[in-house]
């Protein structure tokens, strides 16, 4: 079961990364990828966790859990990304790549 979750998991999250290419214009095709499914990966793990919890928390509490470590690793990556300003090596379309949308 568990290769079928990280597969869906993959596929939602690139799916994810082509949806908010257009606000983040500055990540390639292939960064928007891996920082989406760094954050599924995070969600997911959180979930799964925390269902398992007796007793089990509130979905609310769940969802603020989740969120706040994603944002937490998306705000560093984007800012680690940013403070070394190297250029990626996916910046030109091509076939399956966009490229940078600018």
């Amino acid at each position: 079961m568990l290769p079928y979750i990280a597969r869906e998991r993959d596929r939602f999250a690139d799916a994810v990364a082509l949806r908010v290419a257009p606000r983040m214009s500055g990540l390639s095709c292939t960064e928007r990828q891996d920082l989406m499914r760094s954050l599924a990966d995070t969600v997911t793990g959180i979930v799964v966790v925390a269902i398992h919890r007796q007793p089990v928390p509130s979905s609310g509490a769940i969802a603020r859990d989740a969120a706040d470590a994603a944002w937490g690793i998306a705000r560093t990556r984007l800012e680690r990304m940013a403070e070394l300003g190297e250029p990626s090596s996916d910046d030109e379309a091509g076939p399956g790549n966009p490229g940078r949308v600018a």
